[in-house]
């Protein structure tokens, strides 16, 4: 049976398509005319089975290397989509393989290498189609009009199927069933895609948080109270790279918070709203201040599956280059991203006088009643009251002299609450503890005051050149409203960062070295994703492409031969039984209209035949039986049987006469 080729012009039109939704419309009319112009030539390259093995292999190749590179440049499902956006590029060459070649498809010995090892097959496998499908697939990622590419996707099918219809069924009745088919296809796309913008509005927000706390900064607990050592990581969270120009950034905010209880803060302001681009597509936090003195910082950083906090200084009034599908801000400042890159490399310009944001009433000002008095009776001996500009500095000398730093928290004896316990007791404790007392002794001041969780910018890199930020470097501090802006205060003694470097790994040094060459390869998978097309793809191919040529040089080129119907006892039918007298009937039926389908098992057609024929129902079991075996028995049939299958169809045709 003859294999399935697709009609003329058919797949350089997909690959048309793919050029158009893939942005590579001259690239795939340059591959579309060498792939239609064999119709018109009357010559073909006679190639060996090694040289078809050859171009097998360097595709297979190829391939490989594409997938690598795509898991390179991208990540996730963004890969996928790189890698099928190639295909109609890199298995090109088989399909022009068989185009420009003298056999009707490509041997399965060369796509199989089972059968290469058991020598050359006969058999031949035609890729047209496949190919069909590999252009269609290719250019579904692509994002020009949707519906427009549905509908040529419709026509391409149309196409592709008219010439392999069943011909007992009306032209016209074929093309309605086809059209109901389709229309109900696009239907059902269109619904699916309503459902899914209908859910992503109505899912609601605290559902996904339900599943990552960390993604909205509603509440901080804290390790006040706890017993036992606090662990820290030694894993690098982000590096960070400051401008040439003052201010230095030395604190880094993920959330603010500004209710206090049972050792957890809570955000009062939990709504978030979201931020605009300006007119150099950037993310607008806030109007740019006027007369602050402004910087700049890059931060490189993961994103958790695409979603997190942003780390911003102080004043942070404009995001740069981080693509996101959204960005949000609350009234605190906490700012959060989603459907970012897991990989990221953005700047952030900022003004630390710049951060104006409204305090709220008696959030900022609340203590709770059991810390009231020991907090009144230290504001008073500080005489935070009396000056309260210079209440920042007061805190900061009264704990880096009265207090330590420690990470143990083993002296905890429960009398008392922990916060209590620390102010009048152990004077020992981490940065949650010196945070949460320096917002609360502001407060109590009558100063507005938050507690801010992030990270300190503290350790340099001479091997990268500039700051990594390590999970040990988490760390608490105070926001205090003064002089019409916020400004941090960290009252935690700076012996801390010392104090936290002593519990490093000893193989800290191996790890940051392999740190840093991983976050090198990452940011040259971002700049290859950015600037990413399928020229890329093009400049590999084009050398290899040539050095194959090369090597085929010296293959001669035959005249092409038009194929002929196949005729019973044929010298072109060269299959084993291909002189069985039963085609005869078979071709009987095809020219009455009831044409065999292709795959269709031969027991099933003839029953179907004999149901609309009734006037020639005679049994056929016997000869079909006979046909099979001469067909598929690899002994063939005794010349007796064979003589007995003539005469049977002799016979049949001869009641056909009467």
């Amino acid at each position: 049976m003859a294999a399935m080729k697709p009609p003329p012009l058919l797949l350089g039109a997909a690959l048309l398509l793919w050029g158009w939704r893939a942005e590579t419309l001259p690239l795939a009319v340059g591959l579309a005319v060498v792939l239609e112009l064999p119709f018109r030539l009357a010559w073909r390259w006679r190639l060996r089975d090694k040289d078809i093995n050859y171009i097998v292999d360097f595709c297979t190749v190829v391939l490989a290397a594409w997938v690598v590179y795509a898991i390179a440049i991208q990540t996730s499902a963004h890969a996928v989509i790189v890698v099928l956006q190639g295909l109609p590029v890199i298995v090109f060459p088989l399909i022009a393989l068989q185009r420009y070649g003298d056999r009707d498809g490509l041997p399965l010995s060369a796509l199989s290498l089972r059968h290469r090892r058991w020598g050359r097959s006969q058999r031949t496998v035609e890729v047209g189609y496949p190919y069909l499908v590999a252009c269609l697939v290719a250019a579904s990622p692509g994002e020009r009009g949707a519906t427009v590419f549905f509908l040529l996707i419709v026509v391409l099918w149309f196409w592709a199927l008219w010439p392999r219809r069943n011909r007992r069924y009306a032209a016209g009745m074929w093309l309605g069933l086809a059209f109901l088919v389709s229309a109900g296809a696009f239907a059902l796309n269109g619904s699916i895609l309503a459902l899914q913008a209908y859910l992503e509005q109505q899912v609601p927000e605290w559902l996904l948080d339900w599943f990552d706390v960390d993604r909205d900064p509603y509440r901080r607990s804290t390790a006040l109270g706890s017993i036992g050592r606090l662990k820290l990581s030694d894993a690098i969270i982000m590096r960070v790279a400051m401008g040439d120009a003052a201010p230095v950034v030395h604190l880094l905010r993920t959330g603010s918070y500004n209710l206090f209880g049972g050792n957890v803060w809570y955000a009062r302001s939990r709504e978030f709203a979201p931020v605009s681009l300006d007119e150099k597509a950037n993310w607008a936090l806030r109007p740019v201040p006027g007369g602050a003195t402004r910087g700049r910082v890059e931060i490189v950083q993961d994103f958790k599956q695409g979603t997190g906090m942003l780390p911003l200084p102080l004043g942070a009034y404009r995001v740069v280059d981080l693509p996101a599908a959204t960005m949000q801000r609350n009234a605190l400042g906490s700012v959060k991203v989603m459907e970012t890159p897991d990989f990221a490399d953005y700047r952030i310009a900022f003004a630390p006088t710049g951060e104006t944001d409204p305090v709220f009433g008696g959030d900022d000002l609340q203590i709770p009643e059991q810390y009231r008095k020991t907090l009144d009776r230290i504001v008073t001996t500080l005489g935070l009251r009396r000056q309260p500009r210079a209440a920042p500095d007061r805190l900061t000398e009264y704990f880096n002299k009265h207090f330590e730093y420690s990470l143990d928290l083993s002296r905890i004896n429960g009398e008392l609450p922990p916060l209590e316990d620390f102010l009048l007791n152990t004077h020992s404790g981490h940065c949650e503890y010196f945070a949460t007392a320096t917002v609360l002794l502001l407060r109590a001041a009558g100063i507005p005051a938050r507690y801010a969780a992030g990270f300190s910018v503290q350790e340099y890199s001479a091997l990268e050149g500039r700051y990594i930020v390590r999970g040990s470097h988490g760390h608490a501090w105070a926001l205090a409203y003064l002089d019409g802006h916020w400004q941090d205060v960290d009252t935690t003694p700076p012996v801390w960062g010392t104090s936290d470097a002593e519990h490093h790994s000893s193989l800290i040094a191996v790890y940051d070295v392999l740190s840093w060459l991983w976050v090198k390869f990452k940011e040259w998978r971002l700049l290859q994703s950015q600037g990413h097309d399928d020229r890329t793809l093009l400049g590999w191919l084009a050398p290899l492409v040539l050095l194959l040529i090369w090597r085929l040089r010296h293959r001669r080129w035959v005249r092409r031969s038009r194929p002929t119907p196949l005729r019973v006892g044929s010298a072109s039918a060269d299959w084993p039984g291909s002189d069985s007298e039963f085609y005869r009937i078979i071709e009987w039926y095809g020219r009455r209209g009831w044409e065999r389908s292709a795959g269709e098992p031969l027991r099933h057609w003839l029953t179907d035949s004999l149901s609309r024929d009734r006037a020639h129902h005679e049994s056929l079991d016997e000869m079909v039986r006979l046909h099979y075996r001469y067909r598929f028995d690899p002994r063939g049939l005794e010349s007796e049987q064979r003589a007995r299958l003539s005469a049977l169809v002799q016979d049949w045709f001869a009641r056909l006469d009467r």
